[in-house]
């Protein structure tokens, strides 16, 4: 019997597909989808030398952040409604175009457009999800979510490994192009194994003001966040920005809840379950998803700051490497947990793996092997904690609204990842030391403790908040 017991699902040329080739290619879809988002940040140093300004290069990491938050509710909306493999394939094609626009053009705003294309495919995961739980016994969803998520993890570590090496060894434009290799390998893999469902149209007209409004708040919000690092929280153009982007968001909530078929139904929301997985991605987002925000400074600021270790960006990557790996069983532990007692178990299993990995991290690590252990506990809690919240969010809404649900949990997190980056970086530049006879200054080991502390907070408050997880949802 296959690991994964489906329903009927049927190859584009009539043939029943083995549940397991439905599982690789989401799983693969995810990992193109993290490969994508990751690598840019390998190239950053070389894209800043090749545009001339930082700023420029940020953009390439900002366009495709709001691209990807802007399109996620109504992407994966319209997969709930039309069927997610049509929109899959959609996404995909989408983002494979705006790839080869990158590689090749020299042009700043055409790389820009073509990246910006490519953060279409951050609704891949709500898709994906979406399409597990139709595909999939529903003992078996949480262990799918489990490697869906895993997948993620591995595209991360892949992004930055294999985009360094091919910025070291060849012209920038190639790091493009391997991603429009990916895209269509997963295209590929999904219009052969992901099964046509026809979504579940409603017996009403579409609310297109319902799915856009929302669009235009997310954009303000994350392009106010995102421009705050460069200009700061009290500059103008960053307070109209979120001036507005609050005010959408508002009218629209106020309309939603007022309409009779919203197209996204902001009332999902309201469950239990989904809005205490809402807040634990909350804590997450604002602190531990930033592991590495906090140990590769740590790991290649030079040993004179005490706390340093003087590494190369390549050899950071490497340690980094193993809990990635090791991450690679996380996903379906927390899903086995939650099938065989409860997604609360899974959760607060994981927030203990995080703990304890922040806890010791406190002790500031001064050797390799010690560094290896802390990321490996940090990293294994992170993604059994993201995966039972993925799953309780899966799992506590109608079978028809998943990828909508995900979708909200999604867009949120990312907005709070932004605001987490921008807060740790503030607190890593509270206490600075400056390089002995030159201008360079690097976070001293108060400004690292500071941040361990808050990091280890928002860890505890989302396994607080996990206790309040119902064993059973209301979908069950």
């Amino acid at each position: 019997m296959a690991v994964f017991d489906g329903r009927a699902a049927w190859a584009p040329d009539g043939g029943r597909v083995h549940p397991a080739l439905i599982l690789l290619a989401l799983c693969l879809c995810e990992l193109t989808s993290s490969f994508e988002a990751m690598m840019v940040y390998a190239a950053l140093p070389r894209l800043i030398g090749v545009f001339g300004d930082p700023n420029k290069a940020g953009w390439l990491v900002t366009g495709h952040l709001i691209v990807g938050a802007g399109s996620a509710l109504i992407a994966a909306r319209m997969g709930d409604l039309r069927g997610r493999k049509k929109v899959m394939l959609a996404l995909l094609s989408v983002a494979a175009l705006g790839s080869l626009i990158s590689a090749v053009s020299t042009s700043f705003w055409a790389v820009l457009a073509g990246r910006s294309m490519q953060g279409i495919i951050g609704a891949m995961l709500p898709l994906g999800i979406g399409v597990a739980r139709e595909a999939f016994r529903a003992e078996k969803v949480p262990l799918g979510v489990g490697l869906i998520v895993t997948a993620s993890s591995v595209g991360s570590a892949a992004g930055l490994i294999v985009g360094g090496a091919i910025i070291d060894n060849f012209d920038w434009h190639w790091l493009f192009a391997a991603g429009a290799i990916m895209l269509t390998v997963s295209l590929t893999a999904v219009w052969l194994f992901v099964p046509q469902t026809p979504g579940a149209a409603p017996d009403h007209p579409i609310d297109w003001i319902d799915g856009l409004l929302p669009v235009s708040g997310i954009v303000a919000l994350v392009l106010a966040i995102s421009l705050s690092k460069a200009i700061g929280w009290g500059d103008p153009r960053v307070l109209a920005l979120l001036a507005a982007g609050l005010a959408i968001m508002a009218a629209w909530a106020w309309r939603n809840l007022r309409t009779r078929f919203p197209l996204i139904n902001l009332r999902l929301l309201a469950e239990r379950n989904v809005a205490i997985a809402i807040i634990v991605s909350i804590f997450m987002s604002l602190g531990t998803y930033h592991v590495m925000l906090l140990f590769a400074p740590l790991m290649q600021a030079p040993t004179w700051t005490v706390v340093g270790l003087g590494m190369s960006a390549t050899m950071a990557g490497f340690i980094k490497l193993p809990s990635n790996l090791l991450a690679f069983t996380a996903g379906p532990l927390a899903g086995w947990i939650a099938s065989r007692f409860n997604n609360r178990a899974a959760m607060i299993i994981g927030s203990c793996f995080g703990l304890a990995g922040w806890g010791l991290t406190s002790l500031m690590p001064d050797s390799v092997f010690e560094l290896i252990l802390l990321l490996c506990l940090i990293s294994y809690g992170t993604t059994m904690l993201m995966t039972g919240c993925l799953n309780l969010v899966a799992l506590s809404v109608p079978q028809a609204s998943t990828s909508e649900a995900i979708a909200s949990l999604s867009v949120v997190r990312t907005m709070f990842m932004a605001i987490g980056s921008q807060m740790i970086a503030v607190i890593l530049s509270t206490q600075t030391i400056t390089e002995p006879g030159g201008t360079a200054k690097f976070p001293g080991p108060g400004a690292y403790q500071t941040t361990i502390i808050w990091i280890a907070l928002t860890v505890a408050a989302g396994l607080v908040s996990a206790l309040f997880v119902r064993s059973r949802s209301a979908a069950a």
